[in-house]
């Protein structure tokens, strides 16, 4: 009888066993739908609040535009593949149709998209997604972010315009939901993550810190809208990485807060007004950090400064390593740039900064970028003498035999210049007219003083002898 209860009872508990599995794989069937449903719920309220607020944008152009290369870094050919145009059209048209989209971000009209997306346009078109059409104005535009601003005049109503969000408290991830008229197919919308941020060297534009994506975007998406899943605006679809022109899920969108900032800037003054504090960077290579003795390859490495610049003033010094900006660390040398740039006029930023294995903070006044950062860049290229110069480093010495371990080397000589024959690459440059070059600013100096068409006595090391040679400047 005991065994007989016992198996009983062990019957019925397995009996229980099953119904309970049972009753707990119904409860987690139902909550995954319920957890499906809700996320579905949450996409349609975003869709809500975006697709309104996306427009198409058509542009006609003055000209017909240079077609890229295989080497080009336009936005175009991410889009369309390398040397796309090329294989394509023989002979583009004198007018050629751009489509692509926007997000107003003001019920007031203003706009914004892509500068690729209007570059050289006669004329530009806005149709909202309720069919309604408006000729838009141009306010402005940045290359250097590939921003554009455009105005259209609202009817009696405002306009649905988008929510901003906050782009610098994304995270990888994230839910990232793209809107816009690839193909021309408005109001459309893709799903994905926040890939990554701060996306830099992508080659697209002079100031990049890309939000990467893998929601689709195809051509037409330039200029529309990057969601987060509140619905609210984190950045501007500008392009994507590829090789066959289609979606390969590498896409990149400009930070709202960066967008925000230039908006700003060419509604209040016609063009954006950049933050500098004139310094020459690179970035920290693990050579570099070996021979610098440093903990990482963070940070950005000053290989020269601009004489009588904001840094200059303050004591930065060639060779010093910047690694944080008001308390906040740096990626790497663009993304210094990227956060100079965007700083207060005539505001002082506190950098910290690594000399000689030793950490010190210094306080900088940043300027407003120079409208003769051409004759700055020069630096990098001179034309008077027909070659093209750098700080030499340690570790980057492209002359085996090369003995100094500070000075001006010379990276190229153009075949051309009136170096040709006379200097070399690799050759270091001690002495110009007598005068000690030491750094790019005793170079860039000494160049400007060189009066035109006269000889120039230059004193050189190659390998392991210095000789004099000359040369007459063009």
């Amino acid at each position: 009888m005991k065994y007989r209860f016992s198996s009983t009872l062990s019957y019925w508990l397995a009996v229980a066993c099953i119904a309970c599995s049972l009753a707990s794989a119904t409860s987690a069937a139902v909550t995954s739908l319920e957890d499906l449903k809700a996320t579905s719920r949450a996409f349609n309220r975003v869709a809500e609040a975006g697709i309104d607020a996306v427009v198409n944008i058509s542009a006609t152009q003055k000209h017909a535009q240079t077609l890229p290369n295989q080497s080009s870094t336009d936005p175009f050919d991410f889009f369309f593949g390398d040397n796309f145009f090329n294989e394509h059209f023989q002979q583009p048209p004198a007018n050629q149709t751009s489509l692509g989209s926007g997000v107003l971000v003001e019920d007031s009209g203003y706009i914004l998209t892509n500068h690729h997306v209007i570059s050289n346009a006669a004329d530009i078109t806005v149709t909202l997604s309720d069919k309604n059409e408006f000729s838009a104005t141009l306010v402005g535009s940045d290359p250097r972010t590939d921003v554009a601003v455009l105005k259209i005049n609202p009817t009696t109503k405002p306009l649905p315009a988008i929510t901003l969000g906050n782009s610098d408290a994304l995270h990888v991830g994230d839910w990232a939901i793209a809107i816009g008229s690839p193909f021309g197919l408005s109001k459309s919308m893709t799903v994905g993550i926040i890939s990554a941020t701060g996306r830099s060297n992508v080659g697209i534009v002079d100031y990049e810190n890309f939000i990467q994506t893998d929601a689709a975007i195809n051509p037409g998406n330039s200029g529309g809208a990057l969601l987060d899943i509140d619905g609210r605006l984190i950045g501007i679809n500008t392009a994507i990485f590829t090789k066959s022109g289609g979606y390969n899920g590498i896409g990149f969108a400009i930070p709202i807060n960066l967008a925000k900032k230039v908006m700003s800037d060419i509604i209040a003054h016609g063009h954006v007004i950049r933050g500098w504090i004139g310094v020459i960077i690179q970035p920290i290579t693990p050579d570099l950090s070996q021979q610098l003795g440093l903990a990482s390859n963070a940070g950005a490495l000053i290989s020269d400064r601009v004489p009588d610049g904001p840094a200059d003033v303050a004591g930065i010094r060639q060779g010093d390593v910047i690694t944080h900006i008001n308390n906040r660390p740096i990626r790497d040398y663009h993304d210094l740039r990227n956060r100079i740039s965007q700083s207060p006029i005539e505001t002082p930023v506190s950098l910290t900064l690594i000399r000689k294995k030793k950490t010190q903070t210094v306080s900088v006044l940043v300027a407003r970028f120079p409208d003769d950062v051409e004759k700055i860049a020069a630096v990098h290229h001179p034309d008077t003498l027909g070659i093209r110069v750098e700080t030499i480093q340690p570790d980057t010495h492209r002359n085996p035999n090369l003995y100094e371990q500070s000075g001006i080397m010379i990276t190229q000589v153009s075949p051309d210049g009136p170096a040709a024959g006379v200097l070399e690459t690799g050759d270091v440059l001690l002495e110009i007219n007598n005068t000690r070059i030491e750094t790019l600013s005793d170079y860039t100096k000494t160049i400007a003083t060189l009066p035109p068409g006269k000889k120039v006595l230059l004193w050189i090391r190659r390998g392991r002898y210095s000789q004099y040679v000359v040369i007459r400047p063009k």
